[in-house]
């Protein structure tokens, strides 16, 4: 691999590392299985060739900018890139975690109950993880988009009340016209009252999950040093296989866990 492609962990960048990472996996199940010297070195070495890799992308992974411009495929490449290496690479089993992490948190995926569906194949339960995540991320975006909506709708009551009170104060002999202005334009100040509460609350709504995910986030420096509850049953077997590298380091498991607020309903 190319010192340049080594050190790409752009969202474009973990799709194309994505095959490497399963071909390394790949070759170092086949030199565990047939114990061959040869096999376990030239294993080893390909281990060590992709770890660069693998750091640049748990860095990647880690930051506010990969989750800012989140998408399905990239979300899925990096999850499919953790879970194929975690048992040999500790910063691969970060990746994993911390992608699970940032997935539950912000649009309530969980990514292990998919590899669990599809018995922890990393190929059959990519397009399926692409597919709730799309819904997903798309739900997410319901609160913004109302609070958006609501700010609009309160702007087009206030200016229509304005308009009344206008009406209003230009009739000022004809009492019945002016008094029938006025109810008017109270009512459409308080339907833009009632719009800018609801505005607020799809505003607090949405920086509610914000805040849940940033502290995923800060929390997912510390992924490195733990392993979480539940991993897919393949990844699992190989993690507790003795003599694997996650094996060697590998922390208490944490019961933390969390979820995603109940979807829009309004």
């Amino acid at each position: 691999m190319a010192e340049e492609e080594i050190a790409d962990a752009t969202d474009q960048g973990i799709r194309v590392a994505v095959s490497g990472a399963q071909q390394v996996a790949e070759q170092v199940a086949r030199a565990k299985l047939h114990r061959g010297e040869k096999e376990a070195a030239e294993a080893q070495r390909a281990l060590q060739a992709q770890s660069e890799q693998t750091r640049a992308i748990l860095g990647h992974v880690r930051g506010d900018e990969f989750w800012r411009t989140a998408t399905p495929d990239s979300v899925t490449n990096a999850a499919v890139y953790g879970a194929a290496l975690a048992p040999h690479d500790r910063d691969a089993l970060a990746i994993y975690s911390t992608v699970r992490e940032g997935a539950q948190a912000r649009w309530g995926v969980d990514v292990d109950k998919i590899y669990g569906e599809h018995s922890g194949d990393l190929e059959a339960a990519a397009p399926a993880m692409r597919a709730r995540l799309a819904a997903a991320m798309r739900d997410s975006l319901d609160d913004t988009i109302a609070a958006k909506r609501e700010d609009e709708l309160a702007a087009q009551s206030g200016l229509a009340a304005d308009q009344e009170e206008a009406l209003a104060q230009a009739s000022p002999e004809d009492e019945p016209l002016r008094e029938l202005h006025e109810e008017r334009a109270e009512e459409l100040h308080a339907d833009e009252r009632e719009h800018r509460g609801n505005a607020d609350a799809y505003r607090a709504d949405a920086a509610a999950a914000e805040m849940t995910a940033a502290g995923v986030h800060r929390g997912g420096d510390q992924a490195r040093a733990r392993t979480q509850r539940t991993f897919p049953e393949s990844v699992t077997t190989s993690i507790n296989k003795p003599g694997s590298q996650a094996t060697k380091n590998r922390p208490a498991r944490s019961t933390r866990s969390r979820s995603r607020g109940a979807e829009l309903t309004r």
